[in-house]
């Protein structure tokens, strides 16, 4: 049998989370699940730390998004 052993050391990752919204209602769920996103990749996936921006509510800013892309 044989095991998938995906290479991701090359690989980027623009994690975002927002919980907080000006015109609509919160969310409750998506600012720890893109901090575990990002953590898995770490962890589980071997992103290289330094390949992975994690942007969470106010920090996700339109600007913000293009400048990390």
């Amino acid at each position: 049998m044989s095991v998938y052993n995906a290479k991701y050391d090359g690989s980027y990752a623009l994690v975002i989370g927002i919980n907080k919204y000006v015109y609509s209602n919160p969310l409750h769920h998506a600012k720890n699940d893109a901090v575990e996103v990002a953590r898995v990749l770490e962890e589980k996936f071997n992103f290289p730390k330094e390949n992975i921006v994690s942007l969470l509510d106010e920090e996700a800013t339109k600007e913000r998004i293009w400048k990390e892309y």
